[in-house]
């Protein structure tokens, strides 16, 4: 039992640099939406936080909380 535990310790390295929807849809045209729709969302959310680090930056009374 000793040695499992001291195996155990170790963690797990696994590093997933991609995931997969499986079963989401089977159809090009609903995927091909799906795709646009979030990387649109993606975009807007960036867009959104960049805006905000700037106006942060430029303004002086945005400076102090």
């Amino acid at each position: 039992a000793a040695q499992l535990a001291g195996s155990m310790d170790e963690g797990n390295h696994l590093i997933a640099s991609e995931f997969i929807f499986l079963g989401l849809t089977h159809s090009w045209e609903i995927q091909l939406l799906l795709l646009v729709f979030s990387s649109v969302l993606y975009m807007a959310s960036m867009t959104g936080n960049i805006l905000i680090v700037f106006y942060a930056t430029i303004d002086p009374q945005l400076h102090s909380p």
